[in-house]
């Protein structure tokens, strides 16, 4: 008991100095980082006008969100399809991993869908119609 309280009391007689590192986040380590590119991507609900992998339009399901992708991050999908803004003067691809939440070996079907520079947006139907839930799916945009 007497340990205790001395080590009680050495603890609490500590002084924290501040400190002028910068913290940043990981990237995540089941992607190969390219960059900060980022791209605009919707995510859609519902039926696709696609051929079931990708389409040179955008996807004609209910837009339910939308936000940024950035080139080398793995992200969860949880809706059925997604449009990626393609970049104007920058070759990019997304890597879908069909059966997989985290970009994994996992995945039960890995496909490559190529972006080429220029205007307009891709098409990738995921396959995921339950919100993730029991259909996993999940990839990551790709430039260079």
């Amino acid at each position: 008991m007497a340990l205790l309280t001395t080590l009680s009391t050495v603890v609490t007689t500590l002084t924290l100095l501040p400190t002028t590192a910068t913290i940043l986040p990981a990237p995540h380590s089941s992607a190969p980082a390219s960059g900060l590119l980022t791209t605009n991507v919707i995510y859609h609900q519902g039926v696709m006008n696609s051929n079931g992998t990708s389409s040179a339009g955008t996807c004609e399901g209910m837009q339910v969100a939308a936000g940024n992708l950035t080139a080398g991050y793995c992200v969860g999908l949880h809706t059925f399809g997604i449009s990626l803004s393609r970049l104007e003067s920058v070759e990019c691809a997304f890597r879908l991993f069909k059966g997989s939440a985290t970009c994994g070996v996992d995945a039960n079907e890995i496909t490559n869908v190529p972006m080429p520079s220029g205007d307009g947006q891709v098409c990738i139907v995921t396959g995921v119609e339950d919100g993730g839930m029991f259909t996993k799916a999940s990839g990551f945009w790709v430039c260079g």
